[in-house]
């Protein structure tokens, strides 16, 4: 099959474990099929770990990204369906380039690491499968947050808000998936309580 990969960052050198997983992922992947790589590249920075990449995707194209301030209150952020963690990783040089890259390849599928690159997918390109992988379940990252949150009262309302909002979004996200990839049984039994019991796992 032709694969998308897209990832919120270059998971090289592997000096995380998130890295280590999600590096040992793609080329296990690339091994079986052929995969073109997007990848946002944080301040510019690690762009020089392409070759590593080169070694076994077809294709490597890493988008420079900084990480926007956060969202005032209002009216961006209140008037908003979008989660504020969500549309904190919204990058218009990244949907464009997506965009190019759809244009110019046919793909069987689109693999995205986390739900904050699922965005790109649930408007545009419909008619692709879509499979996501999480590092976490966001939702319940959030509610654990959300339970033991200090600071002010603020604070604590927005997470809370954050939440709410992530509650319908990650309905949404699993709507669209052809396929989740988790990373125990422990996130399974809480997205089959708390999110889906309809979208396959794995």
């Amino acid at each position: 099959m032709n694969l998308l990969v897209v990832y919120p960052y270059i998971p090289y050198p592997l000096d995380r474990g998130t890295y280590q997983r999600t590096f040992h992922l793609l080329r296990g992947l690339a091994a079986r099929h052929t995969v073109d790589l997007i990848a946002l590249s944080e301040n510019g920075e690690r762009l020089e770990h392409a070759p590593v990449f080169e070694e076994f995707c077809r294709e490597v194209r890493f988008v420079p990204f900084s990480h926007p301030q956060w969202d005032k209150l209002f009216p961006k952020r209140l008037l908003s369906p979008t989660p504020s963690t969500i549309r904190h990783w919204r990058c218009e040089e990244l949907a464009r380039v997506i965009r190019e890259q759809m244009a110019r390849q046919s793909y069987d599928a689109v693999h995205v690491c986390d739900i904050v690159l699922a965005q790109y997918f649930l408007r545009e390109h419909r008619d692709i499968p879509l499979v996501v992988d999480r590092s976490r379940v966001d939702l319940q990252f959030q509610s654990q947050q959300c339970r033991f949150a200090g600071g002010s009262l603020k604070e604590k309302l927005l997470a809370w808000e954050n939440m709410a909002k992530l509650w319908f979004y990650e309905r949404r996200v699993a709507r669209r998936c052809r396929r989740q990839i988790l990373c125990g049984p422990d996130d399974e039994v809480f997205v089959r309580t708390h999110i889906s019991r309809n979208v396959p796992l794995k």
